[in-house]
């Protein structure tokens, strides 16, 4: 019977929604130059949020020691205790899903003048959730809840998080001497030729550090995969070992890998989710 997969729905969802809100103030610097500052969020509510594996550990059976949640050792020969032992994998889907997103965004634009237009656009925000994906897959760094009971262990910034975006284009109109312009031949083989670019720079996406093994016992089938949710220790205390220093930016040592450790038999890992940051994208 521990060979047999179900799938848990709540037929009876809270109704998901989604609010949105901005505030935009421009202002005109000069006849051809304006700029605009504004704040943009939203929120989202009871959003659909999938469970790969909702039969674990009861909660009844976990304590929370200040740092680690603790789960029973099974002896020598026995099953991890779960919340339906005729089942293996059970798959849940639930509404608990929530995410919210705040951010300056500012716009600076030249208008065509003396040949020359430009834009610059800058982004500052924070988008936060409780789990992206809703079926997995969209996000190669994504990762899964570690325990199924545990909304706080997958609250964090969102798989597709970029804090700071900044982009700028410009176009310019090549001049063309009086004397080309007159001779037709030549105006249409030199003239009307432009120059253009566009240059952008971003925070780097997040990414994350997992345990492929369930050596906390908390049941997750899916502890193996390539986005299974069990997670090591974080020494973010340890000197060099802040989020933002974790990443070396050097390829061939680029995570620091004495920032974690591996949590004893029965022990979650307290790392969080998409706390780290891979180099910045230009």
């Amino acid at each position: 019977l521990n060979t047999l997969q179900a799938t848990r729905i709540d037929f009876t969802p809270s109704r998901s929604y989604k609010m949105q809100w901005n505030l935009n103030i421009q202002r005109q610097l000069t006849r051809s130059l304006a700029l605009t500052v504004g704040y943009v969020g939203s929120a989202g509510v009871h959003l659909a949020h999938m469970i790969y594996d909702y039969n674990q550990v009861p909660p009844s059976l976990v304590t929370f020691n200040g740092t680690n949640y603790i789960f029973p050792i099974p002896a020598a020969g026995a099953k991890i205790q779960r919340v339906n032992p005729n089942f293996g994998q059970i798959r849940s889907i639930d509404f608990q899903g929530h995410s919210s997103y705040h951010s300056l965004q500012a716009n600076l634009v030249q208008r065509l003048a003396k040949g020359l237009t430009y834009q610059v656009a800058y982004t500052w925000s924070k988008s936060i959730d409780n789990g992206t994906n809703t079926t997995g897959g969209d996000s190669l760094n994504t990762i899964q809840g570690p325990w199924s009971f545990c909304q706080r262990c997958e609250r964090g910034p969102s798989d597709f998080d970029i804090p700071h975006n900044l982009v700028v284009n410009f176009l310019y109109d090549l001049p063309v001497l009086a004397s080309v312009k007159s001779n037709k031949v030549a105006n249409t083989v030199l003239g009307g030729w432009q120059v253009g670019g566009i240059y952008t720079r971003a925070t780097g996406g997040a990414y994350n550090v997992k345990i492929t093994t369930d050596q906390a016992f908390t049941g997750n089938a899916v502890a193996s995969a390539s986005s299974g949710g069990l997670r090591p220790n974080y020494l973010g205390n340890l000197p060099g070992c802040s989020p933002a220093e974790v990443t070396t930016g050097d390829i061939n040592h680029l995570i620091k890998t004495s920032c974690f450790a591996f949590p004893g038999p029965g022990v979650l890992g307290n790392l969080g989710r998409d706390l780290f940051r891979m180099p910045v994208f230009r």
